[in-house]
């Protein structure tokens, strides 16, 4: 097998597992009404890591960061990919 079709089959089986975890998530804020991560929280904490911030004592209550939602989304699946790629 190639770096090439390592790196795919890692991308695709990362994608294919954060998207899972994200329909469970999904399945169990609807029936049971518990609520799920906020991946926004995820890219807020990222976002604020250049500006010498890597702890809070709430990461809500830290300063915004733009795009923080898109940022924590990517962060999530790349998460997965990595893990896949270990």
């Amino acid at each position: 097998m190639t770096t090439l079709e390592l790196l795919t089959r890692a991308a695709v089986m990362g994608i294919a597992g954060s998207a899972f975890i994200d329909a469970w998530a999904f399945f169990v804020r609807r029936t049971f009404q518990v609520s799920s991560l906020d991946y926004r929280m995820l890219g807020r904490w990222l976002g604020n890591m250049p500006h010498g911030r890597f702890f809070h004592a709430r990461i809500s209550q830290a300063p915004a960061v733009p795009y923080e939602g898109p940022l924590g989304w990517a962060a999530h699946y790349g998460i997965g990919i990595t893990f896949a790629v270990a």
